[in-house]
This record gives C-alpha cells, sequence and structure tokens, in this order.
C-alpha cells in the first residue's frame, strides 16, 4: 500500500479517479448533470487513434496516469469501467485506493492463463457494479470472490437521440442492433422463413462474418449511434436473439428499445430478467428458428397486444433505468465516506 507522504486531503467526501478504454476525451463520469454534494470526479482514457500494440501501450500507460492520480489524494476511489480496465488498475494500483470495478460484465468468461491473471488482480476490487442480479454468482463462482462484493445496478441511460434516416425498405420492417452474445445465425435463418417481412440487422463485422443474407434482410455495421437509433425508432419491433439462457447481455439494446417504446423480442435469458417479462416483452427460447420466426409475425403485425407490451416496458424503463438511479448511488457512497470523516 502507498505512503501518504506527498498525498492531497481534500474535502470531505469522495474523489473518483475514472478510467475507461473506450471513451474519447470528452467523457465525463457520473453525468454533469449530477449534482452530487460531496463527490467530484475525474476521468482519464487512451490515447486518441490508437492501434493494435499502441493500443496496448497506451491503455496501461493510461491506467498508470489513472492509479497514480488516485495515490495524490487520500479521498480517491478509483472506478475502472469494463473488465479489461479493471484488470490493468488492479494490477497497477495494488492494496492502494479504494477500487470500484463499473460495469463488470463479460461476453465470453476468461479462460486458462487470462483467468489466472484476472483473479489474482480482482482479488484487490473493493466492489463491482453488475447489471443483472444473475452475474452475481456467475462471476463469484468463476473468479473465487465473494458475492457480497458485488452490487446490481440497472443499466441507466437518457432516452436514445434517433437521427434522420432513410427507409430501407418500401415496407414496414424489424430491427436487430448489438454486437454482443448475440445469436444472427438463428435470426436469419427466422428470416429465410418469413420472405415477405423485412429485417434490418445493426451489428459488428465479426457477428456476420460467414453468414449468407436472405434477400428481405439488409445488413449495417458500425453505424453511428444517430443512425442505428434511428432505425430502430422507425421499426415495428426489435430482435433481441441471444446465444443462450444465460447470456448477461444486450442491456444496452434492450434499454433502449424500451425507453423508445420500440416493442421487443428477446432471448428468454437469466442475464436479462431484471429487465423483460412476460409483461412488457415476446420471451423466446434460444436458438429455435420457428419461434422466432413467429414473432417476427406477431411484431410485424403490430397488433394492440404488442403494442401494450411496448407501452408497460417504457413506463418501467423510464423510472428503473434514469440516469438520476446511478447519481443517487454515487450519493449514498458520498454521504457515507462524509459521515465517516466526521
Amino acid at each position: 500500500m502507498a505512503g501518504k507522504r506527498g498525498r492531497q486531503k481534500e474535502g470531505a467526501g469522495v474523489h473518483l479517479v475514472n478510467y475507461s478504454e473506450l471513451m474519447g476525451p470528452d467523457w465525463r463520469f457520473p453525468d454533469p448533470s449530477c449534482q452530487i454534494p460531496g463527490l467530484t470526479s475525474e476521468c482519464h482514457v487512451i490515447a486518441p487513434g490508437s492501434r493494435s500494440w499502441g493500443l496496448r501501450l497506451n491503455s496501461w500507460a493510461a491506467a498508470r496516469r489513472a492509479v497514480r492520480a488516485a495515490r495524490m489524494r487520500v479521498d480517491a476511489t478509483l472506478v475502472s469501467h469494463l473488465p479489461g480496465a479493471t484488470l490493468r488498475v488492479a494490477a497497477l494500483a495494488g492494496q492502494g485506493a479504494r477500487h470500484i470495478a463499473f460495469a463488470f460484465n463479460f461476453t465470453d468468461l476468461p479462460q486458462g492463463r487470462k483467468l489466472r491473471a484476472y483473479r489474482a488482480a480482482l482479488s484487490r476490487v473493493d466492489e463491482f457494479v453488475i447489471f443483472s442480479n444473475f452475474e452475481r454468482d456467475l462471476y463469484s463462482r468463476h473468479f473465487g470472490l465473494e458475492s457480497q462484493r458485488f452490487s446490481f445496478l440497472p443499466w441507466a441511460m437518457q432516452a436514445p437521440q434517433p437521427g434522420p434516416v432513410e427507409s430501407p425498405f418500401d415496407r414496414p420492417w424489424l430491427v436487430a442492433l448489438g454486437g454482443e452474445g448475440r445469436d444472427y445465425q438463428t435470426l436469419l435463418a427466422a428470416a429465410r422463413l418469413r420472405p415477405d417481412l423485412r429485417l434490418v440487422v445493426i451489428a459488428r463485422p465479426y457477428n456476420l462474418a460467414g453468414l449468407d443474407l436472405p434477400p428481405n434482410v439488409r445488413a449495417f455495421t458500425n453505424l453511428p449511434a444517430p443512425q442505428a437509433w434511428g432505425l430502430v425508432a422507425g421499426a415495428a419491433g426489435m430482435l433481441l436473439p441471444l446465444r443462450e439462457g444465460r447470456t448477461p447481455n444486450g442491456h444496452i439494446t434492450l434499454v433502449g428499445a424500451q425507453l423508445l417504446g420500440v416493442p421487443l423480442a428477446i432471448t428468454d435469458s437469466l442475464g436479462v430478467r431484471d429487465y423483460v417479462d412476460e409483461t412488457n416483452s415476446l420471451l423466446l427460447p434460444p436458438s429455435d428458428t420457428g419461434v422466432l420466426a413467429e414473432a417476427m409475425d406477431q411484431l410485424s403485425a403490430a397488433g394492440p397486444a404488442v403494442a401494450a407490451l411496448a407501452a408497460r416496458a417504457q413506463q418501467t424503463a423510464r423510472v428503473r433505468s434514469n440516469p438520476q438511479v446511478w447519481c443517487d448511488w454515487f450519493k449514498a457512497r458520498a454521504a457515507t465516506a462524509t459521515e465517516g470523516s466526521v
């Protein structure tokens, strides 16, 4: 543990030292709209334009800057965003400042040598913020950590801001959006069973590698957010096929669709059960082409029952996934730190 000589003692409260490998130089966390007494923050990101080996070097350099900044303040809490950032910060920080692993979420769990590296580093992390309750037991078992160190927060966001888009078809379409934990092979097979329906897929290039698109499907990769959400907002419904019934991915996509009032058909996964149920979504078994095709029919028909599902989902999401939920979470921690310093 680093000594306290040379460290600044600021006012009572918490100073967040954030580190992310994905965000840009203008990123702020928590959002500046959060007015939280006793809480201040700074953000560290990797150098813009980093590529290949340079990306890895710059990731370690930015993590080192964050750790160094935290060591300069006795009121600092390190906040790493996503597991890769957590691994670097934990490895560098040792047993120094308090460390919160925010958005601790995996598409594929590490194995072998990589798992051993994670286990060694994560033992030094104080708290893990997860976006589904299912992940608490999943990660605590896999990494050998106490389940009490995991805190559930619902994914929170402002409603997406759809941009203007040209209609991809001359008739209503369905949409699938996102890259993590998706089963696009089954989705495309279902689309072949419904040649009269139209489907837009917005994914990453690796999602579609080796897959043949039927004539009634148009695919886009790496679209800017306004364009992607414009296609979602104009769709008759969203399809979110996940790889299996334990996949903890798709939270951003499903919450965005809910906030926009777009009807949703989604794989019934334990990893999304904090957000969807039979009252607000069409829940589907994993990897079932026929059921997925039937869901496409239901969404395309745009009947009152489907509209009611979307309305209930939107009403719930506006409360459950309001960004103020995260503000309140950090506010409680700042208040606790202030009380402890009196």
